[in-house]
């Protein structure tokens, strides 16, 4: 599994991607069986104020771009604060919306 301890939407670090396409070659595993985690901190909130940080349509179209760009498949929501709120708010709205646009091709 891939991480990083900060990962900005532009995606990983370009020091880091080649050597890991080449390890997985070499393992012989399907790179789409790798798992690679996206940490979200930020909030849902009613007003945007930068990345991951404003209304549940904001936070939709962010996460699935990080899927299509660069290959996330799944995420791990901190929020800032009140968090069991956010918590029901990602599991309930954000989450499935996210699904739905990733079905869409």
């Amino acid at each position: 599994m891939d991480a990083f301890a900060v990962l900005s939407r532009a995606g990983p670090p370009r020091r880091r991607r080649r050597p890991r396409r080449r390890g997985r070659g070499a393992a012989g595993r399907d790179p789409g069986a790798i798992r690679k985690v996206y940490n979200l901190n930020g909030l849902i909130e009613p007003t945007s104020r930068g990345d991951f940080h404003g209304p549940v349509g904001q936070w939709v179209e962010q996460i699935a771009q990080v899927h299509r760009e660069h290959g996330m498949n799944g995420f791990a929501y901190w929020p800032d604060g009140d968090h069991e709120r956010q918590l029901g708010v990602f599991a309930h709205e954000v989450v499935p919306a996210v699904r739905q646009a990733l079905a869409t091709p």
